[in-house]
Protein backbone atom coordinates (compact mmCIF):
# COMPACT_ATOMS: atom_id res chain seq x y z
CA UNK A 1 0.00 0.00 0.00
CA UNK A 2 1.34 3.51 -0.89
CA UNK A 3 2.24 5.39 2.18
CA UNK A 4 0.81 9.14 2.52
CA UNK A 5 3.06 11.71 3.98
CA UNK A 6 1.83 14.83 4.51
CA UNK A 7 4.47 17.78 4.12
CA UNK A 8 4.58 21.25 6.36
CA UNK A 9 7.22 23.41 6.11
CA UNK A 10 9.84 20.56 4.63
CA UNK A 11 8.65 18.61 7.56
CA UNK A 12 7.14 15.02 6.38
CA UNK A 13 3.98 13.79 8.79
CA UNK A 14 2.75 10.18 8.83
CA UNK A 15 -0.79 9.24 11.35
CA UNK A 16 -1.54 5.94 11.76
CA UNK A 17 -4.83 4.35 14.52
CA UNK A 18 -2.23 1.23 16.22
CA UNK A 19 -3.07 -1.15 18.55
CA UNK A 20 -0.25 -1.43 21.40
CA UNK A 21 0.73 -4.81 22.62
CA UNK A 22 0.27 -4.93 26.15
CA UNK A 23 1.89 -6.93 28.96
CA UNK A 24 2.06 -10.37 28.99
CA UNK A 25 3.16 -10.50 25.51
CA UNK A 26 4.76 -7.39 24.65
CA UNK A 27 8.16 -8.63 26.75
CA UNK A 28 8.58 -11.43 24.68
CA UNK A 29 7.91 -9.80 21.28
CA UNK A 30 10.10 -7.13 21.94
CA UNK A 31 12.97 -8.95 23.16
CA UNK A 32 13.04 -10.62 19.25
CA UNK A 33 12.44 -7.05 17.77
CA UNK A 34 15.24 -5.37 20.04
CA UNK A 35 17.64 -7.74 18.69
CA UNK A 36 17.05 -8.75 15.35
CA UNK A 37 15.60 -5.44 14.10
CA UNK A 38 17.27 -2.55 16.51
CA UNK A 39 16.63 0.65 14.29
CA UNK A 40 12.64 -0.37 14.02
CA UNK A 41 12.83 -1.44 17.34
CA UNK A 42 14.11 2.22 18.64
CA UNK A 43 11.28 4.12 16.16
CA UNK A 44 7.83 2.47 17.57
CA UNK A 45 7.16 -0.43 20.28
CA UNK A 46 5.26 -3.65 19.01
CA UNK A 47 1.87 -3.34 17.56
CA UNK A 48 -0.68 -4.04 15.32
CA UNK A 49 -1.60 -1.37 12.58
CA UNK A 50 -5.24 -0.39 12.60
CA UNK A 51 -5.39 1.98 10.42
CA UNK A 52 -2.59 3.67 7.92
CA UNK A 53 -2.06 6.86 6.45
CA UNK A 54 -4.10 6.94 3.62
CA UNK A 55 -6.95 6.03 5.47
CA UNK A 56 -6.74 8.59 8.01
CA UNK A 57 -7.39 11.46 5.59
CA UNK A 58 -10.16 12.48 7.61
CA UNK A 59 -9.14 12.36 11.30
CA UNK A 60 -11.76 14.59 12.79
CA UNK A 61 -14.42 11.70 11.68
CA UNK A 62 -12.17 8.82 12.29
CA UNK A 63 -11.78 10.66 15.99
CA UNK A 64 -15.66 10.97 16.23
CA UNK A 65 -16.11 7.18 15.55
CA UNK A 66 -13.83 6.21 18.32
CA UNK A 67 -15.38 7.91 21.41
CA UNK A 68 -18.90 7.11 19.81
CA UNK A 69 -17.42 2.97 19.99
CA UNK A 70 -19.63 0.10 21.64
CA UNK A 71 -16.63 -2.63 21.94
CA UNK A 72 -14.97 -3.64 25.45
CA UNK A 73 -12.23 -5.77 23.54
CA UNK A 74 -10.42 -6.44 20.23
CA UNK A 75 -9.02 -10.00 20.09
CA UNK A 76 -6.92 -11.63 17.39
CA UNK A 77 -5.91 -14.84 17.04
CA UNK A 78 -1.98 -15.72 15.68
CA UNK A 79 -0.56 -18.32 13.79
CA UNK A 80 2.60 -18.81 12.49
CA UNK A 81 6.04 -16.79 11.60
CA UNK A 82 5.97 -15.72 8.15
CA UNK A 83 8.66 -14.15 5.78
CA UNK A 84 7.94 -11.27 4.28
CA UNK A 85 9.18 -8.95 1.45
CA UNK A 86 11.72 -11.32 -0.53
CA UNK A 87 11.92 -13.24 2.66
CA UNK A 88 14.10 -9.79 4.63
CA UNK A 89 11.23 -9.37 6.80
CA UNK A 90 9.23 -11.90 9.44
CA UNK A 91 6.16 -11.54 10.39
CA UNK A 92 3.41 -13.40 13.05
CA UNK A 93 0.44 -13.59 10.80
CA UNK A 94 -3.28 -12.89 12.56
CA UNK A 95 -5.37 -16.49 12.16
CA UNK A 96 -8.56 -16.84 11.33
CA UNK A 97 -11.69 -14.56 9.69
CA UNK A 98 -10.46 -11.78 11.82
CA UNK A 99 -14.48 -10.18 11.51
CA UNK A 100 -13.50 -7.90 14.39
CA UNK A 101 -10.78 -6.46 13.46
CA UNK A 102 -11.63 -5.55 10.07
CA UNK A 103 -15.53 -4.71 11.50
CA UNK A 104 -13.41 -2.29 13.74
CA UNK A 105 -12.26 -1.10 11.06
CA UNK A 106 -15.21 -0.29 9.22
CA UNK A 107 -16.91 1.40 12.22
CA UNK A 108 -14.07 3.64 12.59
CA UNK A 109 -13.76 4.69 8.54
CA UNK A 110 -17.60 5.06 8.90
CA UNK A 111 -18.76 8.30 6.83
CA UNK A 112 -15.45 9.34 5.85
CA UNK A 113 -14.56 9.64 1.89
CA UNK A 114 -12.77 6.20 2.26
CA UNK A 115 -15.46 4.35 0.33
CA UNK A 116 -13.88 0.97 -0.33
CA UNK A 117 -12.00 -0.20 2.86
CA UNK A 118 -9.02 -2.17 1.62
CA UNK A 119 -8.30 -5.27 3.53
CA UNK A 120 -5.54 -5.36 5.86
CA UNK A 121 -4.30 -8.52 7.43
CA UNK A 122 -3.02 -7.89 11.21
CA UNK A 123 -0.11 -8.68 12.23
CA UNK A 124 2.48 -7.88 14.21
CA UNK A 125 6.27 -7.45 12.59
CA UNK A 126 9.37 -9.06 14.38
CA UNK A 127 12.04 -7.72 11.53
CA UNK A 128 10.82 -5.13 9.05
CA UNK A 129 12.11 -5.03 5.92
CA UNK A 130 12.76 -1.40 4.98
CA UNK A 131 15.16 -1.49 7.80
CA UNK A 132 15.71 -5.27 9.14
CA UNK A 133 17.35 -8.23 7.54
CA UNK A 134 16.07 -12.26 8.25
CA UNK A 135 18.35 -14.80 6.94
CA UNK A 136 17.40 -17.98 7.14
CA UNK A 137 19.57 -18.77 10.48
CA UNK A 138 17.92 -16.03 12.31
CA UNK A 139 14.39 -17.18 11.29
CA UNK A 140 15.34 -20.58 12.25
CA UNK A 141 16.00 -19.30 15.72
CA UNK A 142 12.75 -17.13 15.81
CA UNK A 143 10.33 -19.92 14.79
CA UNK A 144 11.73 -21.91 18.65
CA UNK A 145 10.51 -18.88 20.33
CA UNK A 146 7.07 -19.24 21.90
CA UNK A 147 5.31 -16.51 20.57
CA UNK A 148 0.95 -15.58 21.48
CA UNK A 149 -1.53 -17.15 20.13
CA UNK A 150 -4.31 -14.74 20.61
CA UNK A 151 -4.07 -11.14 22.52
CA UNK A 152 -6.86 -9.04 23.97
CA UNK A 153 -6.27 -5.20 22.68
CA UNK A 154 -8.19 -3.08 25.05
CA UNK A 155 -6.84 0.52 23.89
CA UNK A 156 -6.32 2.35 20.39
CA UNK A 157 -3.53 4.84 19.90
CA UNK A 158 -3.41 7.61 17.57
CA UNK A 159 0.17 7.70 16.69
CA UNK A 160 2.50 10.38 14.51
CA UNK A 161 5.97 10.60 12.95
CA UNK A 162 7.96 13.46 12.03
CA UNK A 163 10.66 13.61 9.41
CA UNK A 164 11.34 9.80 9.93
CA UNK A 165 11.95 9.70 13.76
CA UNK A 166 10.45 7.78 16.43
CA UNK A 167 6.46 8.02 16.56
CA UNK A 168 4.94 9.01 19.11
CA UNK A 169 1.19 8.68 20.79
CA UNK A 170 -0.94 11.38 19.84
CA UNK A 171 -4.16 10.35 21.30
CA UNK A 172 -5.56 7.34 22.98
CA UNK A 173 -9.05 5.61 23.06
CA UNK A 174 -10.07 2.71 25.24
CA UNK A 175 -12.11 0.05 24.53
CA UNK A 176 -15.44 0.43 26.83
Amino acid sequence: MKEVRITNNDESRRIQATLFIDEPFKESIEKIRRKYNPEQYSLIGCHITLLRDDELTDIEKVTKNLLELNEHTLEIDFGKLRRSDDSKGVLIEGKGSNNSFHSLRAKLLANTEINNISILHPHITLIHPRNGKCTDEIFDELKKQKLPSKIVFKTISIIEQLNGGKWNIVNQFNLK
